[in-house]
């Protein structure tokens, strides 16, 4: 294929791939969806200084270690703030770049023009993509693969050219891959199979070479394992012996990530695995066997579907190895799926070329075929798309996909909360509870409902049934505490919050509630303490500052009460009550001329200071 015919062809790719994916342009933000978490909400990604950047690089978010995703965010939301659709149009551009990457990969490999765009076409407008496109928190995965299929490229061209600057090129562009996510630790043994793939000998080059991936893999391995530990608190892991592991993996293996590339009808976007008794998967098994032995058998006459079906399964590997509530998602086939795409394309250049007896009518039936399977892959795309829209969307999706699973239903009463439809909400856990009464999550979020709707006594009941269930359930104590607040049976809510911390020690809101609590009774020095523990576990918690500043007030020590009202404002410029407690311990240091500061930019944002105050102050100041 001439280069131009490659152009004409990449330059087709890259206007297929807009043409499908902006209409995901009008999406919102899921908050649902972990969105606010990433962005929306995300203080350290609102402003870019080095305070924020240290604090990113130091730092986990949902048990993640991926800091150049977040310093990405941070780039974007210079531009864009809070409007969705430029990071919706930056998605779609990196997809894009990493299309034409995947192209130049395969090309690489294969140096077959043919082989390298029907990969790249097929990669780019699978449906499998769309999670990864239309939801503007997983840009990690599209940011990671990027670096990652650069480092591949990088290292190609240092074996073709012998330049150095080549291999540390690949070493900086994996470096930046695992800093994106650190699911793509696998590359050493990928580097390996791409070498037998081109011939090249096993021999102490080889080696030595990968030793800085290598340990650069385990660096960030580690980090992985550490970061993930900080949070599978709030996980809610089912616990699976290895057997039941093995099981469930050749289960998602086969039904899931392999079968949904040849057939991604159902538009899943999750395929939860339904808790239960978790049988031998008999045909999975069966299936997984008979592919392995043609794999094998297929070395007799070629690498190429060996090379495809190992480049699948080495980079699914860290999916395979968690084992999160039995789920499985499109996104986490975002760079596996190359693997089973070049064979396909292999494939069909093969049959394409051949030359049998009725060439033509071969060659025009290939194409109509291929014509078909882009025209469905980019329907169901764009279909798919539109279920990404908004909270309300998806949910109502995950509902209609899995009726009898309950946690679909939590899901979508979580949304109904967050747009303050109590009631809506309260019928969604009710059928949770129905499908499964013993389901905690659901009793436990029907109960805060119960307090919202200051039904405290129906909302005790259902933490004192999870308590049943799980007596090491912190959650349960602490929201239960919270009732016991607000009934003012101080006693008891102290009790249940020491209860929660003796079970999570590293809770930053069980130590804030109990510090309000110490202030209900005017014990501040202990409030002190409390707020103090929180922002050592949260350093950004502004309320556990706002609080500190508040009980620091009563203790008369102003200069730490301003100084925290300050580190307030500084982490939200918004919060107006800061600044008006600033204004008041100013005023009790004699420190007027600020006070009077505070004061002039509390009214200019509209904010009415209490006359007595105000009388108060230009007394002193004209003293």
């Amino acid at each position: 294929m001439s280069k131009i015919k490659i152009l004409i062809g990449l330059s087709l790719l890259a206007v297929i791939v807009f043409f499908v994916f902006v209409p995901n342009v009008n999406n919102e933000f899921l908050k649902c969806w972990d969105d606010h978490i990433y962005i929306v909400d995300n203080a350290l990604i609102h402003e870019l200084t080095w305070t924020n950047i240290k604090a990113i690089f130091s730092n986990f978010t949902l048990g993640n270690y991926h800091p150049l995703t977040l310093l990405f965010y941070s780039v974007e939301y210079l531009f864009f703030q809070t409007s969705p659709a430029g990071y919706h149009l930056v998605s779609i551009i990196l997809h894009m770049i990493n299309c034409l990457l995947v192209c130049w990969l395969i090309y690489k490999l294969s140096r077959n023009g043919l082989v390298s765009l029907l990969a790249g076409l097929l990669f780019a407008i699978h449906p499998l993509r769309v999670e990864s496109v239309a939801w503007i928190a997983d840009q990690k995965d599209l940011l990671c693969a990027l670096f990652f299929f650069a480092a591949i490229i990088f290292y190609l061209i240092f074996q073709e050219k012998k330049s150095y600057r080549y291999y540390l090129f690949s070493l900086g562009a994996f470096v930046l891959s695992v800093l994106a996510k650190s699911s793509v630790i696998i590359l050493t043994p990928l580097l390996f199979l791409i070498d037998w793939f081109r011939g090249r000998a096993f021999d102490r080059d080889a080696l030595f070479e990968k030793i800085p991936y290598l340990i650069m893999s385990l660096i960030f391995g580690i980090i992985a394992i550490i970061a993930r530990q900080s949070y599978e608190y709030q996980l809610h892991e089912i616990s699976f012996t290895l057997l039941e592991t093995i099981f469930i993996n050749i289960h998602r293996l086969v039904f899931y990530y392999l079968a949904r590339i040849f057939a991604p009808v159902n538009l899943a976007l999750l395929k939860p695995y339904i808790s239960g008794s978790i049988k031998i998967p008999v045909p999975a098994i069966i299936i997984l066997i008979s592919i392995i032995s043609v794999v094998l058998f297929s070395l007799k006459y070629t690498k190429k579907i060996f090379f495809g079906s190992a480049f699948f399964l080495i980079t699914l590997a860290p999916v395979l190895f968690v084992v999160v509530l039995g789920y499985s998602a499109d996104r986490f086939t975002y760079i596996s799926s190359i693997g089973v795409l070049y064979i396909l394309a292999e494939g069909f250049t093969w049959l394409y070329n051949k030359k049998p007896r009725y060439q033509r009518l071969t060659r025009f039936g290939l194409s109509l075929a291929l014509i078909i399977v882009v025209f469905l892959c980019a329907l169901f795309s764009v279909r798919l798309g539109s279920v990404w829209q908004d909270c309300v969307s998806l949910t109502d999706y995950f509902v209609r996909a899995y009726p009898g699973d309950p946690t679909v239903y939590v899901n979508r009463g979580l949304v109904f909360e967050d747009k303050n439809e109590y009631n809506s909400a309260l019928a969604d856990y009710d059928k949770a509870l129905n499908l499964n009464s013993n389901y905690i999550q659901a009793r436990i979020k029907r109960a805060n409902i119960y307090v919202l709707k200051k039904k405290l006594k129906s909302a005790l009941i259902d933490y004192n049934y999870v308590l049943e269930l799980d007596s090491l359930n912190a959650e349960a104590y602490y929201r239960r505490a919270n009732v016991r607040y607000l009934e003012e049976n101080y006693r008891a809510a102290f009790d249940d919050y020491n209860k929660a911390l003796g079970i999570d020690s590293m809770h930053a809101e069980i130590y804030f509630n109990r510090g309000n609590v110490y202030g209900r009774i005017n014990d501040h020095n202990n409030a002190v303490m409390d707020f103090t523990k929180a922002l050592e576990i949260d350093t950004l918690y502004t309320k556990a500052y706002y609080n500190r500043g508040v009980a620091y007030t009563y203790l008369d020590d102003f200069q730490r009460a301003v100084e925290d009202f300050t580190r307030v404002l500084e982490i939200d410029s918004t919060y107006i009550q800061a600044m008006h407690n600033r204004a008041i311990a100013l005023f009790y240091m004699g420190r007027y001329e600020e006070a009077w500061l505070d004061v002039r930019r509390l009214e200019q944002k509209g904010y009415k200071v209490h006359p007595e105050f105000l009388e108060a102050l230009r007394k002193a100041s004209d003293q």
